[in-house]
């Protein structure tokens, strides 16, 4: 029984570790072809995710600036795309700006979750499961990243 537990139990952290591995080469495709200024909004506009989430309503000036980071890194993101020469970014913008997206945002959430600005895969424990405090954190790394600076 133990035996069959741990081939089950290595079978799924193999799986895990194929997809961590698949979104981290997806992920690093948009590596210099999308600007650090791009870059920087998507992960201001994670932080602020984190906090307005479902609350949107009570929070309605966090609201407006993580949607204004979500559509700078939009405009700024398709001008970073639309510049290459390459047919094969151009025809794929979107989606390859919805993956890059999607990465940098898991990624600003482990590292809010752990409280810890170098962590980069999975948050195995979390900081705290309290609310309160999560958002305490997703402000300090928004302030910490100068997000406000980027909206001017």
């Amino acid at each position: 029984m133990t035996d069959q537990f741990t081939k089950t139990i290595r079978a799924a952290h193999s799986l895990g570790l194929a997809f961590l591995m698949t979104v981290g080469s997806m992920a690093n495709s948009g590596d210099g072809i999308i600007s650090q200024q791009a870059t920087a909004h998507i992960s201001c506009y994670a932080s602020l995710d984190v906090i307005v989430e479902g609350n949107e309503e009570s929070f309605p000036e966090l609201n407006k600036k993580r949607l204004a980071h979500e559509q700078r890194y939009i405009s700024t993101g398709l001008s970073d795309l639309n510049g290459r020469k390459g047919s094969f970014v151009r025809n794929g913008a979107l989606y390859r700006l919805g993956k890059y997206a999607e990465y940098r945002e898991n990624r600003q959430r482990q590292m809010i979750y752990c409280d810890n600005p170098d962590q980069f895969n999975q948050c195995l424990r979390m900081v705290s499961t309290e609310i309160k405090q999560i958002d305490r954190i997703a402000m300090k790394f928004y302030k910490r990243a100068n997000c406000d600076l980027l909206l001017k």
